[in-house]
């Protein structure tokens, strides 16, 4: 009995041709993202167990720094899964990805945020302004899994994820401009610095970080990285 479709094996001819484009491409980007996510992790592993071993306590920053690159590599690795594995049930599969984007997120955002009140040491009130935003991004961010919708490719045990709710994408909206305004932040306190040690610091110059001093350019472009 025919079915109607040209090639019943491939799951991807269940869909549309706009949807199936779509959902090789986030497979693919997925798969390219993973491979680049193992490697990172496999270059720094030296310059990782250096820092954590300078560490003579464990605090929140050892913490962060383990869980954010640890759930990153797991948030990807089940995406990758959760594209070209068969599942019974796909909300389980998709609320763990979602679960483990948030932890990624959180604690990368808490890396970023201690980077900006050690710039703002001597500023209680921006380091408290910045300490409270990041609560409440992190508040809001850990409601994304639960938001987090999937069903199967109709026909198939396929998973693919439905529509993004707005509340999610309010979330997410909200964690670019956090990160933002982080990185105006250090930027302008390491021009400012700057600038009354010399001349008067360019926009040119924040973003390149040329004629900065060592340890403001590496403040500077460890901030851009991260926001990047």
């Amino acid at each position: 009995m025919s079915t109607g479709i040209l090639n019943p094996d491939n799951y991807l001819s269940y869909l549309s041709p706009a949807d199936a484009f779509q959902f090789e491409v986030a497979r693919n980007l997925c798969l390219a993202v993973l491979g680049a996510t193992i490697w990172d992790i496999l270059v720094y592993i030296p310059d990782d167990l250096k820092i954590l071993r300078m560490q003579k306590a464990i605090r929140p920053v050892n913490i962060c720094f383990v869980t954010s690159r640890l759930f990153a590599l797991c948030y990807v690795l089940l995406s990758v899964l959760g594209k070209t594995i068969p599942f019974d049930n796909c909300n389980p599969v998709f609320l763990s990805i979602g679960c483990c984007c948030v932890v990624s997120i959180i604690s990368s955002s808490f890396l970023f945020l201690r980077r900006v009140q050690a710039v703002y040491a001597n500023d209680r009130w921006i380091r408290r302004f910045f300490f409270t935003l990041w609560l409440v991004v992190g508040g809001m961010m850990i409601s994304v899994p639960i938001e987090v919708r999937a069903a199967h490719i109709p026909g198939t045990k396929y998973c693919i994820d439905l529509e993004t709710k707005r509340h999610v994408i309010t979330c997410i909206l909200f964690h670019v401009i956090f990160d933002t305004l982080i990185l105006l932040a250090i930027s302008l306190e390491v021009g400012r610095s700057y600038s009354t040690q010399d001349a008067r610091v360019s926009w040119s110059t924040l973003v390149s970080g040329k004629a900065l001093p060592r340890l403001s350019r590496a403040v500077l472009q460890g901030g851009q990285q991260y926001y990047l």
